[in-house]
């Protein structure tokens, strides 16, 4: 049973087509892109670029990957103390390269649970709890700092400085009440009150959600970064509702990973608050590039031999499921 459980936590769909749709969708969409502006004119754009912010973005999108790695490590720890920040950020990075690279019927997310239970001795309901509050808590942050960033667009700085202090101390005070509570939290019908008494998400809210704020900052001035290095000028309050939507179409299960989704909705933002057709593909493409660049490195600290494990192991599940 727990094998099953574990194979359904792995994977993205019984049906290999919807791999095969998705790939397309994500194809299609690319294609577009490049289509849309030609190749040429990308190349000239890619080539008259200047290198340092380029770089420096890179650099900045892999320490912030480090950082989110770190912050999942925090989660394990706080079930399983002996697990260790190197192997929690090396086993985020293996995820980072299922998600952006193999076009496998499970994401990286899968793959995180599934080492977290069999090689880091959690169990199976914890493993998976860690991924899904590390996700909210990074996408909480990233909600609020797109908020944040479309309140500057239209309103005064005076105002945006008191709704972010009233935020945070609201965080603050419900991180505070979460643990004392529990025990109330915990008597709530339905699993909604398992899940809200569970510590996970109080150490989430204390210690793994700044850690977010601060990753989808570095992201933000990454992009910033890719902008301006291209040649385009754009307030950073939109960079910020830039990330917020691009970030959140990703999501959306139609192409593999994000990808083409991600590059699509970035590109026609930056278009529709200025930027020409082609910088604003040459900078999605670029940020895609990026973290397919990130995915690979994940790549590079995932021995062959641990592929054709997970693989062996992933095929076990599917013959006990049949039987």
């Amino acid at each position: 049973m727990k094998l099953v459980c574990l194979r359904k936590t792995l994977s993205l769909g019984r049906r290999p087509w919807t791999v095969i749709v998705r790939a397309v969708v994500s194809i299609l969409l690319l294609g577009f892109m490049v289509w849309r502006v030609s190749p040429g004119r990308l190349l000239s754009l890619w080539r008259d670029a200047e290198p340092v912010p380029l770089v420096g973005a890179f650099l900045l999108l892999l320490m912030a990957q480090v950082l989110s790695g770190y912050k999942w490590g925090l989660l394990l720890r706080t079930y399983q103390p002996t697990v260790g920040s190197v192997r929690a950020i090396r086993t985020y990075f293996v995820g980072m390269f299922f998600n952006t690279v193999l076009p496998w019927s499970y994401a990286g997310d899968g793959v995180r649970s599934y080492v977290a239970t069999t090689e880091m001795g959690l169990p199976l309901r914890l493993s998976i709890a860690t991924v899904v509050i590390d996700r909210l808590s990074g996408y909480l942050a990233l909600l609020l700092l797109g908020l944040l960033g479309l309140g500057f667009l239209y309103w005064p700085l005076p105002a945006m400085i008191a709704l972010a202090a009233v935020g945070a101390a609201g965080l603050i005070l419900v991180a505070s009440l979460l643990p004392r509570y529990s025990s109330s939290i915990r008597a709530l019908p339905g699993p909604a009150g398992q899940l809200l008494a569970d510590r996970t998400l109080a150490v989430s809210l204390r210690q793994a959600l700044p850690l977010s704020f601060v990753f989808h900052c570095v992201a933000i001035l990454a992009l910033g970064l890719i902008i301006r290095g291209v040649g385009l000028h754009l307030p950073w309050a939109y960079i910020a509702v830039a990330e917020l939507v691009s970030e959140t179409a990703s999501v959306v299960p139609l192409s593999l990973g994000g990808i083409g989704v991600r590059e699509f909705s970035l590109a026609t933002l930056l278009t529709a608050h200025g930027a020409s057709p082609e910088g604003a593909t040459a900078v999605a493409l670029a940020y895609g590039l990026t973290f397919a660049a990130l995915g690979l490195l994940g790549g590079l600290v995932l021995p062959l031999r641990e592929v054709a494990l997970m693989r062996g192991s992933l095929t076990k599940m599917k013959a006990e499921e049949t039987l």
